[in-house]
């Protein structure tokens, strides 16, 4: 990012900047692990929250909307922890109180849409933010930042995730609460379930033969509701994988398909499914329980022709 001036205003990054930092952000999967953070706070004397602000518009950069052409953003925040801000003799007093701040990683998103497709199949960009934070193996989101007010759907889905109704939230530039958004919740208690997305989960289940990979994401996939664990990898030409959990939510329709999430994981490696060369897509789910087929193949439809198909069916160990 050497070739970029860095910005005097501590309200936007320059589109330079920006630029520079989608790439360096899409290389690694969308996601800005803490230490950058810490580097970038330092390089623009701010704060962590403010930081936060300044990269919101990165995720425009990752947006695919052929059929809204608005660009949706929004940023996960992982699980905090004290940074390792070095102080130095030359460092000015208001750079000094960075080195107390906790930080965390942060997960990109992104709208991911799919022309001539059912509007339903499009990815929202907080699902794509927490979808991405739970495919890095976060634990937890302790906060999201977004670009513009989320629709239902999407405050319907964060509702699905552990604690989202004590994480605070900034919605294009207002702090508000999911409580705030989604007053009178509908959740995975009503249906009686007690598991929640980001919970650890293994469903035990087996396969005659599957990539290692795709099985660990089938039996750490979340679907309490179905009971049909499921996961996409999408092979590219050269080699490169991608592959998507099925993560179900307890008023059905926000639910994010295997699919989906692998597109979505793809499209924050700044490749777009609809013009990069996919070589094969596999879909592995519970035989007696299987229900992404039908969406799996609407989507396959939208994609560029030629791609290989399979279709693997497990059952319950």
């Amino acid at each position: 990012m050497n070739h970029c001036n860095a910005t005097d205003q501590k309200n936007s990054l320059s589109q330079c900047e920006l630029q520079d930092l989608h790439e360096m952000i899409a290389i690694q999967g969308g996601v800005l692990k803490s230490h950058q953070v810490v580097s970038l706070m330092q390089q623009h004397a701010v704060s962590f929250e403010q930081i936060k602000k300044l990269l919101l518009p990165v995720c425009e950069f990752f947006a695919i909307a052929p059929i809204s052409k608005f660009h949706a953003g929004a940023i996960a925040q992982g699980e905090l922890k004290q940074n390792d801000f070095s102080q130095s003799q030359s460092q000015s007093q208001s750079q000094s109180h960075l080195s107390q701040e906790a930080v965390a990683n942060l997960y990109f998103g992104a709208n991911l849409e799919f022309a001539g497709q059912a509007l339903n199949l499009t990815v929202h960009a907080e699902q794509a933010a927490i979808n991405n934070a739970w495919h890095h193996g976060e634990s937890k989101i302790t906060a999201m930042i977004i670009n513009a007010a989320p629709c239902g759907f999407c405050r319907q889905f964060i509702n699905e995730v552990r604690d989202a109704r004590l994480m605070p939230m900034n919605i294009a530039g207002k702090d508000v609460s999911l409580d705030d958004l989604l007053p009178d919740p509908f959740s995975p208690e009503v249906l009686g379930s007690n598991v929640m997305l980001f919970d650890s989960i293994n469903n035990g289940i087996v396969f005659d033969a599957i990539d290692k990979d795709l099985l660990r994401a089938v039996n750490s996939s979340y679907a309490p509701y179905t009971q049909n664990p499921s996961a996409v990898m999408i092979e590219c030409d050269g080699g490169t994988k991608f592959i998507g959990r099925y993560a179900e939510n307890c008023a059905y329709n926000p639910s994010l398909s295997p699919l989906q999430s692998a597109l979505s994981l793809m499209a924050l490696h700044g490749l777009n499914p609809n013009k990069h060369p996919i070589k094969r897509i596999t879909l592995a789910e519970v035989k007696g329980q299987a229900n992404q087929l039908g969406a799996t193949k609407n989507v396959l439809t939208s994609l560029p022709q030629g791609i290989e198909f399979v279709h693997l069916l497990g059952e319950k160990a």
